[in-house]
């Protein structure tokens, strides 16, 4: 169903296909882009090809490049009686971000916020051996423009994140083309073919989202440039869950209108959605007419028993995906599950 490939990141593809391995798992999220996780033997002729951090992961479904990764970690074991196992990890380029750090002082007024993620890639790749090979692709912020100030030290994956949470921040990814694109998050298309059990689906599972549910919060800032923030959902007084709180703490934001942004954004992804789907997906379908990928939107068929928080279960909910993962073993056994959370009704 899929490969993996491994090369020099200075290179345009794999010069070695990994073709003897005990598992590969390609895991693809919508928040934080793609890992791949493999284990092969030392003396394979991929092996002999794979240099920690120089070494990049090109992976295919079919005959199509679905992602491109970085080796971040090596790992080898030897065992009794010749026994050479290599573990490997690697993140795709978005994943690398969280090891490049702001240089010098950065400052945004009414900057598009796909200008401005565009703009740290362009810093990071400017200093010296820092060029990734990163160009930019579509630049859609949904025309929402920001003030945004930067300090030298600070981290651009935790930065272009945060820009990410904040109420109706974008979504970005880079593809492995090695191209930003940025969009909306309620931008991507609707998949064709509903999540139904016995159908596309083996397995379901809804997963309670309590854990992170809150209709109130106090968001604080730093202390002698901003003043704490406590909000509420309009209809706490009638909600019938009462009121759960949330305490969230920012001391590098120094902008009162980014701290508002803050908390208007941690609160509305605290309300909803307040519960995942997960569901193992059936591999033939999955190549036919279940192809989800991170960020779609699926209708989810519920089965008829479910037992809902509140009020009467719906036929069906609609979800978005936030992340696929694929896995592979040597044997030629393949997998696919998806997770999808509930997209709140005012989406």
């Amino acid at each position: 169903m899929f490969s993996i490939g491994v090369g020099p990141y200075t290179g345009s593809g794999p010069v070695q296909e990994v073709g003897t391995f005990s598992t590969v798992t390609v895991t693809q999220s919508l928040d934080t882009g793609t890992t791949v996780a493999f284990e092969l033997p030392g003396t394979s002729p991929a092996a002999r090809q794979i240099d920690e951090l120089a070494t990049d992961v090109w992976v295919y479904l079919a005959a199509a490049t679905i992602a491109r990764c970085r080796v971040v970690s090596v790992e080898q074991t030897f065992g009794p009686e010749g026994g050479d196992s290599v573990q490997v990890s690697a993140v795709d380029y978005k994943g690398l971000m969280n090891n490049r750090h702001v240089h010098s002082g950065l400052e945004f007024v009414s900057v598009d916020q796909a200008v401005i993620l565009w703009n740290l890639i362009v810093h990071t790749q400017a200093q010296t051996g820092g060029d990734l090979g990163i160009t930019s692709g579509t630049l859609d912020g949904g025309g929402i423009t920001r003030d945004r100030s930067y300090s030298p030290g600070d981290n651009l994956g935790n930065i272009m994140g945060n820009l990410s949470n904040v109420i109706n921040g974008p979504w970005w990814g880079i593809d492995a083309d090695l191209v930003l694109n940025v969009a909306p998050f309620d931008s991507f298309t609707t998949a064709l073919t509903p999540i139904l059990l016995g159908v596309t689906a083996r397995v379901m599972n809804r997963q309670s989202g309590v854990g992170q549910f809150a209709n109130a919060a106090i968001i604080t800032g730093n202390k002698d440039a901003t003043v704490p923030l406590a909000i509420a959902n309009s209809d706490l007084g009638t909600d019938p869950r009462g009121r759960w709180e949330r305490v969230e703490s920012f001391p590098s934001v120094t902008e009162q209108n980014t701290l508002d942004e803050k908390g208007e954004g941690l609160l509305q992804s605290a309300r909803s959605p307040i519960a995942r789907w997960a569901a193992e997906i059936d591999p033939a379908r999955y190549l036919v007419d279940a192809a989800y990928t991170p960020g779609q939107f699926v209708d989810i068929v519920v089965p008829p028993s479910l037992v809902a928080p509140i009020g009467v279960p719906e036929f069906s909910v609609f979800g978005q995906i936030t992340s696929v993962t694929l896995t592979i073993d040597a044997d030629g056994t393949t997998g696919v599950s998806v997770i999808a959370v509930e997209v709140p009704d005012e989406l």
